[in-house]
């Protein structure tokens, strides 16, 4: 089958091209993936949740008002040492580079000590004044100890 993810690199094959720390110190694992039929054994991002507040962002990909897309990623921990806060994917909705809105796709709130990976997922139809939409990867500052994985960041058909 054919891939519909329009986010640029959004498996981490190789590097992480496309996104930017806005805080933390991401980098890209070659032997922790969550394997699909897109990229089997791409790779993820790791952080180490010790920053007050991680973040990473993806560059922005093109979508056209009216459109029922999917936005999603994969994300897993271990070895957190509170329960309390979230990690989360956010998206962010532009008009040729013009803010428009951002939102929380989907979040795992109170995460505490080791999980495998889980979806973070949301449908959503693109507003009229929207042709832009990029995601972001966040952890709250609330959450300390441990570290994250994360990857299968997609933007497709719904």
């Amino acid at each position: 089958p054919q891939d519909e993810n329009r986010l640029f690199n959004g498996y981490f094959a190789e590097n992480l091209n496309g996104w930017r720390s806005l805080r933390g110190q991401w980098f890209r694992v070659a032997t922790l993936t969550y394997d699909t039929v897109w990229e089997p054994d791409a790779g993820s991002v790791r952080v180490d949740i010790d920053d007050e507040g991680e973040r990473l962002r993806s560059a922005k990909c093109y979508v056209q008002p009216g459109e029922n897309l999917k936005l999603m990623c994969a994300v897993r921990w271990q070895e957190i040492g509170t329960n309390a806060g979230a990690i989360r994917l956010r998206a962010y909705a532009t008009n040729d580079g013009t803010p428009v809105s951002d939102w929380i796709v989907d979040s795992y709130e109170n995460p505490t000590g080791t999980h495998g990976f889980e979806l973070l997922q949301a449908n959503w139809t693109v507003p009229p004044n929207v042709n832009e939409v990029s995601l972001q990867f966040e952890i709250t500052p609330e959450v300390n100890g441990g570290k994250s994985w994360w990857t299968y960041a997609r933007v497709v058909p719904a």
